[in-house]
């Protein structure tokens, strides 16, 4: 009887190459479970992402170099510089180019300040060459406001069709305004439109200006300035200036402006309904000034620059203020409203 063949073992088949788990997956196996047939599926597709962004990552960078090669030197110093005083490089920092003119959104640091500020630049699309290049507005907006507040946007509308105007986000305090205002002007001398000439200057003159508690800082931040450089040059342009006091403060409303050098020029734009600056208490403290002042009266809006045309006459008042950056000058008040574009003046 012939022996009985022994069978040969099956070869073992290799073990499947190793796949890279979801946290699905593997938390289905740590449990005892086995992965089914969806998270498979979302094992390969996040493994086709991860590829994908790989990649993204990779062309991103190619972009990012060829576009900077392609810039300006303004924009490779807006987008590049992250020292004290300058604008920090952020996400959120971006420009925009239209019919209108340039807008920039800008983040700026600065030692005095706790957190970075958010910033808005305008430029006009044309800017004038009939008279000389006058330094940046640096402008803020009112104490519960911000810089979308509507009185803002129709003053700044009306102004940046004409001049340059930064615009920064501030707080509540008074104080913390002030130094928010003091590192914007530090900025504005070596960022402005002539930064080599504000360079040999050893203190280029000054635009400052704000909206209510806004313009309070701007006038504080003044005094600051010239008490350390008497000879500087600084004009102001305040807007719904708040004389009236809230709680029996009435010098400190009035005491900066009193203290304001005759070579300071104020430019003030008020409402005809504003309860907050009364224009007879108005008209008595700037007969005190030692600085030169004129005034813009909107007829028919109120502290806010609340009316049914606020948004017309806003973006006038803006386009008057920047006639005057540019030195028209009037006697006695501007009144804005008394027709459909109307400007008089009263002597």
């Amino acid at each position: 009887m012939a022996p009985k063949r022994r069978k040969s073992a099956s070869p073992v088949p290799p073990e499947p190459p190793k796949r890279h788990q979801t946290r699905s997956a593997a938390k289905a196996t740590s449990s005892g479970g086995v992965p089914n047939e969806a998270t498979k599926m979302d094992t390969e597709s996040l493994e086709t992402e991860e590829s994908r962004q790989s990649k993204s990552k990779s062309t991103k960078k190619t972009v990012s170099k060829s576009s900077v090669s392609g810039t300006s030197k303004s924009s490779k110093e807006i987008h590049s510089r992250n020292v004290s005083g300058t604008i920090a490089d952020s996400p959120s920092t971006s420009s925009v180019t239209d019919g209108k003119g340039t807008s920039a959104v800008l983040s700026l640091t600065h030692p005095s300040l706790k957190n970075p500020i958010h910033c808005e630049l305008y430029n006009p699309a044309s800017p004038s060459t009939e008279t000389p290049q006058s330094p940046t507005l640096i402008f803020t907006h009112g104490a519960g406001g911000t810089l979308s507040a509507p009185a803002v946007v129709h003053f700044r509308e009306g102004y940046a069709s004409q001049l340059p105007i930064f615009l920064f986000q501030g707080s509540m305090n008074l104080a913390a305004r002030v130094k928010a205002f003091h590192a914007c002007v530090e900025h504005s001398k070596s960022n402005g439109p002539n930064p080599k000439e504000a360079i040999h200057a050893k203190h280029p003159p000054l635009l400052l200006g704000g909206r209510s508690m806004g313009s309070r800082a701007a006038v504080l931040t003044a005094l600051d300035i010239v008490s350390r450089h008497p000879t500087t040059s600084v004009s102001l342009i305040l807007c719904s200036y708040p004389l009236s006091p809230s709680k029996g403060d009435a010098d400190t409303r009035s005491a900066p402006l009193l203290s304001l050098p005759p070579h300071c020029d104020v430019l003030f734009i008020v409402g005809s309904r504003d309860a907050m600056c009364p224009l007879e208490e108005l008209g008595e403290l700037r007969n005190e000034m030692l600085a030169r002042s004129w005034l813009v009266i909107v007829e028919g809006l109120d502290h806010g620059m609340r009316a049914k045309r606020e948004e017309e006459l806003g973006r006038t008042a803006g386009e008057v203020a920047a006639s005057w950056v540019r030195g028209e000058r009037w006697e006695g008040e501007k009144r804005l409203g008394l027709g459909d574009r109307d400007v008089e003046v009263e002597e």
